[in-house]
């Protein structure tokens, strides 16, 4: 009987980190196929390791991609734009970055206009940075960064980093660019 249960919770625990395994190896797959159509490129960071987070949708949105630091201080939302979707990408950043970010009369609201070098990094036609107070019902980091990506024939990707105050996200704003077709 105790050899019957013994086999019973393995089987029951080797199901969970199955289903759980393939359901972040689908997760990861797909985000990979948009990347390709996307013509995206992925700039891994070389101090920290990122680990795939299971949420695909909040009460917001829908995310292509969701990741956490090892260290649990950032955590990144990705959504990316069909380039047929006849975009017009500072709308559609604007429309997103108007959802996080509180409405409190005390939270500052930031938009950069990016730098040509920074413009040729990433090989975009378009790009631009906000940095906000998301709303606590989103997360419960106290500071958000959005990079918004964008060039004609590929579409727009939001890049939206949530974190707290001291965390140095440099390197997650580099997370992703465009490939040099060159």
């Amino acid at each position: 009987m105790l050899a019957q249960k013994i086999i019973l919770s393995v089987i029951i625990s080797l199901m969970f980190l199955t289903s759980t395994i393939i359901g972040q190896v689908v997760y990861t797959q797909s985000f990979t196929d948009k990347m390709e159509q996307r013509g995206l490129t992925w700039n891994k960071p070389s101090e920290d390791f990122l680990n795939v987070f299971p949420l695909d949708r909040d009460r917001f949105f829908d995310y292509d991609l969701v990741l956490r630091s090892d260290d649990g201080d950032a955590e990144i939302r990705v959504v990316s734009y069909d380039p047929d979707a006849n975009l017009m990408p500072n709308v559609e950043m604007m429309a997103r970055l108007t959802t996080f970010a509180t409405n409190a009369d005390t939270a500052d609201l930031f938009i950069y206009s990016l730098s040509e070098h920074l413009k040729h990094f990433y090989n975009a036609t378009w790009v631009m940075e906000a940095e906000f107070v998301p709303k606590e019902e989103l997360t419960h980091y106290t500071k958000g960064t959005m990079i918004a990506l964008y060039r004609e024939e590929y579409g727009l990707i939001l890049n939206t980093i949530f974190h707290d105050t001291g965390k140095n996200i440099n390197a997650y704003r580099l997370l992703f660019s465009f490939r040099n077709e060159n």
